[in-house]
């Protein structure tokens, strides 16, 4: 017997609409450090998890990573501003999403993110328009894999779990997806042109669309 087709879309933010490349940002920002050592230590850093949660301010987590890194204040303060720009369209996702909301198909957001970095994003991409909703991390002070996330964004939108689609590039998030019976796929972080595009055009036809532009 068939799946049923899924009847919404959920995407991840980073490395699923936005490229998110933190040693590649620590490297255009700080060039003397060692970048893969660096993005490590700040970005999988429970401080940063915590500041994805809103459970911690920025300034905050300046001063614990200064002293748990041994970067500057300066350098944290300038690689953390650098940041929301530094998340740029991955294209074949975004004509996806267009494709969807020109078909009246349901769109949503589901995302760990700072609080300054989304209104950053929001601000300058245009496709977060087009969302039927989106629940960010920080505004519900819980992050991914965390199921009360999961939960904010099925309660809030009243969304059959399991006629949705979510696409994240962590396995840890989509376990949990799996969890509340919400269909999934992986697009991998650092995925190539042809990878997305062809997962772009397996999910187009999920949803009964032929083609994405």
């Amino acid at each position: 017997m068939a799946a049923e087709a899924p009847e919404a879309l959920i995407f991840d933010v980073g490395n699923v609409l936005l490229r998110w490349e933190p040693a590649a940002l620590v490297g255009q920002v700080l060039p003397e450090v060692d970048a893969q050592r660096v993005a490590q230590r700040v970005f999988a850093s429970t401080a940063w998890h915590e500041l994805d949660a809103g459970r911690l301010q920025l300034a905050a987590v300046v001063a614990e990573l200064t002293a748990s890194t041994g970067l500057s204040e300066h350098a944290l303060q300038d690689l953390f501003a650098a940041l929301p720009a530094s998340l740029t369209p991955i294209a074949p996702m975004h004509r996806l999403a267009h494709a969807l909301a020109d078909q009246r198909i349901p769109i949503y957001v589901l995302s760990n993110m700072p609080a300054y970095a989304q209104a950053y994003i929001v601000e300058h991409h245009s496709i977060f328009a087009r969302m039927a909703g989106c629940v960010f991390s920080n505004e519900v002070q819980a992050a991914k894999p965390e199921p009360e996330i999961f939960e904010t964004l099925l309660e809030r939108f009243s969304l059959v779990p399991s006629r949705c689609l979510f696409i994240d590039d962590s396995l840890v998030n989509l376990d949990t997806a799996g969890q509340f019976e919400l269909m999934t796929a992986q697009l991998v972080a650092g995925a190539s042109d042809v990878e997305t595009e062809r997962l772009a055009r397996s999910v187009a036809g999920r949803f009964g669309l032929i083609d994405v532009p």
